[in-house]
């Protein structure tokens, strides 16, 4: 699946329809909180095939840490271009909007 390059400059008739807009990080807060920090999961680690079975353990057993420590954690090397993810990110804030 492809989703089309986001560029906020050139909003067509969906994205004013679905409210997009640029995503926004949220403003790092002054209060003091104890950071979390997740594991990362490394998807370039994960190879086919049964010569690279090890890898694909290995993988597994750090998502089953992950999950059964802190129930969060995040994909890195996952391919996914960094403009889809702002398309996606557009989409999600939009549709927030309007329920």
């Amino acid at each position: 699946m492809s989703f089309p390059k986001y560029d906020p400059t050139k909003l067509s008739e969906l994205d004013k329809k679905l409210h997009l807009r640029p995503f926004e990080e949220a403003p790092e807060t002054k209060e003091q909180v104890k950071v979390v920090g997740l594991h990362a999961i490394d998807l370039s680690q994960f190879k086919e095939g049964p010569e690279h079975l090890p890898a694909r353990q290995k993988l597994a057993k750090q998502l089953e840490t992950a999950l059964s420590t802190d129930g969060f954690f995040k994909i890195v090397n996952h391919g996914i271009p960094g403009e889809t993810l702002d398309y996606l990110r557009a989409l999600m804030r939009g549709s927030s909007l309007s329920n």
